[in-house]
């Protein structure tokens, strides 16, 4: 576990601590970051495959505010690592998501001061060795953007959710998904039914990389209401499945606003046709707007004359 412990002329330090399956106490570390009466505080805490401990949050700089901090620990105790991340423009930058992928890398997810945009997220990407990889820095509207959660597949693709403010909307969720060398994938925007307060506050995925996202809304009439959403990252028309027949058949996507077309897909053009064959809308790698379909039972197909034949059927719901 980790937290924080008052270290005197140190003031507020990380402290994290390992026990034994019977709760024996196996060690005890502290960690300062630039010195004397300056916070530390950590937000997160990720355990590896190898045991390896990996704490993030904030520490405070002299004349640069709150920076992120990440520190990693061996299953023994010792500090491998640890490291620090001033943003653009000197101001809070604060961790409060880790994670890892397959190789051992090592990603960090928080909000950054940035130079005339407020808050901004921020991933970066370390190597094992604790060595800079890569950093990403998104903002949508120059109003503020929070992240508040981080997941990692085993890939490398990382997927952050947070909050942003939009004059019109007010608080809205945003997540974003990045490739392994740190390139945006997609992002999609969800404004509840009150355009009020949206916000975000955890962030999954599954056996098939679809991907959670739930948080609270504002509702017109009943106060906060919960929220979850499911994307699904691949529209899946390469992705036959035999029937008990021993035929091919499509299944089915569920839509709620948002149609994602990854481009590592798109080797075909692709159109949305209606339950008569009609042509609704042409897609495009990325996040397709379906909110102004009228909800039913809509197909994928490919517009090029190629050989896939593979419908997909697509379900759009409110």
């Amino acid at each position: 576990m980790t937290g924080t412990s008052y270290g005197g002329a140190t003031s507020q330090d990380f402290v994290t601590v390992k026990y034994s399956p019977a709760g024996e106490t196996l060690w005890v570390r502290s960690w300062n970051g630039t010195g004397a009466y300056a916070e530390d505080k950590p937000a997160c805490l990720l355990v590896d495959a190898s045991q390896n401990i990996y704490v993030g949050g904030y520490t405070e700089g002299w004349g640069t505010g709150r920076d992120f901090a990440v520190v990693k620990y061996s299953r023994h105790g010792d500090t491998l690592w640890s490291r620090r991340y001033n943003g653009t423009a000197d101001g809070d930058d604060e961790v409060v998501g880790i994670g890892t992928d397959d190789r051992g890398r090592v990603y960090v997810a928080g909000y950054s001061t940035g130079t005339g945009t407020f808050a901004d997220y921020c991933v970066i990407c370390y190597s094992p060795l604790g060595e800079s990889l890569w950093a990403y820095r998104w903002d949508y509207s120059g109003y503020g953007n929070w992240p508040t959660a981080l997941t990692v597949d085993g890939d490398g693709n990382s997927y952050v959710t947070g909050y942003g403010f939009d004059p019109a909307t007010q608080y809205d969720f945003h997540t974003i998904s990045l490739s392994p060398d740190g390139i945006p994938r997609w992002q999609v925007r969800y404004n509840g039914y009150a355009d009020d307060w949206d916000q975000p506050v955890a962030i999954g995925l599954d056996a098939a990389r679809n991907v959670y996202v739930t948080g609270f809304s504002m509702s017109n009439a009943q106060g906060f209401d919960y929220v979850t959403i499911k994307y699904v990252q691949s529209p899946g028309i390469e992705e036959e499945t035999k029937g008990e027949s021993g035929g091919t058949r499509a299944s089915t996507a569920f839509v709620r606003g948002v149609l994602l077309m990854p481009s590592s897909l798109l080797t075909a053009n692709f159109s949305l046709l209606s339950i008569d064959g009609r042509k609704v809308l042409d897609l495009r790698p990325g996040p397709n707007d379906v909110s102004h379909l009228t909800p039913g039972v809509y197909f994928l197909r490919p517009t090029d004359g190629g050989k896939r034949s593979a419908f997909r059927k697509v379900l759009v719901t409110r």
